[in-house]
């Protein structure tokens, strides 16, 4: 095509159901299936989350060969805390979700036959820690914490939060948009770079955030936008208005 990408093609079918040959025709493989949300995973059995999650994709992975390039998804929860998470921050299994704890065994389990492979067949790999994707779009999810903190403030006028200092990653759709397209240009750059030159880029993974803030700081934002009330906790520490988040980008 034009966009110098060539063919693209998005399937809701099940990533069992594909055979090798129906990817060999595609040099990026994007996989943003399995149990997208903690609601989706709590409703669902630990060995069930596991096969959706981590075993999936493994599979998935070894019906590609070293000229593909696999993205999938991880996020950013699994290494949140009160500071800015970055890819090498600690990650304290213990503490995640059912969902966020089956992300990073995606990530560890990738990493795994990245680093025990002999072949040099495996696909470049790269995992996605997303932020909570915040944007306009005919899927947007009003559960999640901007939109249903929007929702709130227009329909009872007041803000219930918890985990006030808890720092939180936020990803905009043209953030996401522009970080596939980055790979996906990168993929094709790798195709026509030796394989020993391009080694060290076989596994990545990479925190996609377009801001990060406390809890509180998303709350004192809406409400300075709306005039609703917070109910917090009476020892959280007042906010300003100068130290709210810049919205950008949240409804364009």
């Amino acid at each position: 095509n034009d966009d110098g990408f060539g063919s693209i093609k998005i399937t809701k079918a099940h990533s069992r159901s594909l055979q090798r040959e129906d990817l060999a025709m595609f040099r990026t493989i994007i996989f943003l299936g399995g149990c997208t949300g903690r609601k989706a995973c709590d409703q669902l059995t630990s060995q069930d989350v596991e096969r959706e999650n981590v075993s999936n994709v493994i599979d998935l992975m070894k019906k590609l060969d070293s000229s593909q390039h696999l993205i999938a998804a991880s996020t950013s929860a699994v290494a949140e805390g009160t500071i800015s998470a970055t890819e090498d921050s600690t990650v304290h299994s213990n503490l995640l979700d059912s969902y966020s704890l089956s992300m990073f065994k995606r990530e560890i389990r990738l990493r795994e036959f990245v680093s025990h492979d002999q072949s040099g067949a495996l696909p470049q790999i790269s995992l996605l820690r997303f932020g909570t994707v915040v944007g306009n779009s005919p899927s947007q999810r009003t559960d999640l914490m901007i939109p249903s903190f929007f929702r709130s403030a227009y329909t009872t006028g007041r803000l219930q939060i918890t985990g006030h200092n808890t720092m939180r990653s936020f990803l905009t759709l043209k953030d996401l948009s522009d970080a596939f397209v980055s790979l996906i240009s990168k993929t094709n750059d790798a195709a026509s770079t030796p394989a020993s030159t391009t080694a060290r880029y076989h596994y990545n993974v990479w925190n996609l955030a377009s801001f990060d803030s406390t809890i509180f700081k998303v709350a004192a934002t809406v409400s300075s936008l709306t005039g609703a009330h917070i109910d917090s906790n009476p020892k959280t520490t007042s906010i300003t208005i100068s130290e709210t988040i810049p919205l950008i980008n949240v409804t364009d």
